[in-house]
């Protein structure tokens, strides 16, 4: 912690609109950062990572569970590195996707900004509102309806979007899936087995 606050100035693309800064709970928004010609300048009282958001292009990615034919979709943030990542800890958890199969294709859906609302509807169904938190990515949606065990379709914001089972298992929504189905005499107990190699 420094002892009084220090400025940081940085340059910001068009559309800038928050600053928000890594703290030990995740990223909390950055009170009094001020914009202007092109730059933005906050008062930092300890070392952090820092990022400033605008309006951002995020995608769908869709995952079906063929138990009982319920499915999920996960928006998340194009191109971005950290949210594959959480994508991919959601993909270990048996409460949230390690037991669902990723889809594709992925669907752009386009540019939101921070707590722009995206609904989610399906014929029959009730619609979901999802409120986009850049802080919180990937977010996860409600349960869905699939039409099969195979595929689904949902209408986000307007547009059809078709999610199928993608056929590959190099692209399964849970490496440890292939792990347990992997007999004990092939399986690699370093830590090349958890990186594929």
């Amino acid at each position: 912690i420094f002892p009084k606050p220090v400025q940081v100035e940085m340059p910001v693309c068009v559309g800038a609109k928050a600053v928000w800064r890594s703290s030990a709970t995740g990223w909390t928004p950055v009170e009094g950062a001020k914009f202007c010609d092109g730059r933005v300048v906050v008062a930092l009282d300890h070392f952090c990572d820092v990022v400033v958001t605008g309006y951002c292009q995020l995608k769908a990615i869709g995952f079906i569970d063929p138990r009982d034919t319920t499915a999920k979709v996960v928006l998340l943030h194009v191109a971005c590195r950290s949210c594959q990542n959480n994508l991919d800890q959601l993909c270990l958890d048996a409460e949230m996707l390690e037991l669902f199969k990723k889809c594709g294709p992925s669907a752009p859906l386009g540019t939101y900004g921070h707590q722009e609302r995206l609904q989610a509807r399906q014929a029959g169904q009730e619609v979901l509102n999802m409120p986009v938190m850049f802080h919180r990515m990937p977010q996860v949606s409600g349960k869905l309806t699939a039409q099969s065990a195979r595929h689904f379709s949902v209408e986000i914001d307007g547009t059809e979007h078709r999610f199928e089972e993608l056929l590959s298992e190099a692209v399964t929504a849970s490496p440890t899936s292939q792990l347990r189905s992997t007999p004990a005499s092939e399986a690699r107990p370093s830590a090349a087995a958890w990186l594929g190699g």
